[in-house]
């Protein structure tokens, strides 16, 4: 009886210990999308390591999904890269655009959501193709180790977007 009783408290306090962190995606546009060349359009007077090393990884996984880099392309390919102190809320006028999120039992850990937005908009008419977002909040982690998480994600709805999704994602 005392050693079941052990082995119940030993894999509850293994298991308290496993990280999660809740990713959150959105996605939209129209469905399905044809493969095509793209212009990366970036902003003026940016240097960014972190917004390089996304636009980076965003142009690797376009091209698995054969879109291309293209002086003739047909779409504008944006991407941006974010990082906000989770303690701060963010609004304008009538709406709260993100909420400040505190973490139980973590004081001694700063938290920080981390986002990537990719958009891809036709040059012709202006038209959305598509918009895929991914945001976590980390104590530990940095940008750079999520960033390929968070870009798989938001490019996850291309051709078929899925509107805004929550799944809980275990960190090693």
């Amino acid at each position: 009886m005392k050693v079941g009783l052990i082995i119940v408290c030993s894999t509850l306090l293994l298991t308290s210990c496993v990280r999660h962190v809740d990713l959150r995606t959105d996605s939209s546009g129209i469905s399905p999308v044809s493969p095509a060349g793209y212009l990366l359009v970036t902003p003026e007077k940016v240097v960014s390591p972190e917004l390089a090393k996304t636009q980076e990884i965003v142009a690797q996984r376009l091209s698995t999904k054969g879109y291309s880099a293209s002086e003739n392309g047909t779409l504008y390919l944006q991407v941006g890269t974010a990082i906000r102190p989770a303690s701060l809320s963010l609004s304008k006028p009538g709406a709260v655009l993100a909420k400040a999120y505190k973490k139980r039992g973590s004081s001694k850990c700063v938290w920080n959501e981390y986002r990537v937005v990719i958009a891809l908009t036709a040059i012709s008419d202006g038209l959305e193709v598509y918009r895929g977002s991914a945001s976590e909040y980390h104590c530990k982690e940095s940008l750079t180790e999520t960033l390929p998480i968070l870009i798989d994600s938001a490019l996850a709805g291309l051709g078929n977007p899925r509107g805004a999704v929550t799944k809980r994602r275990r960190l090693n």
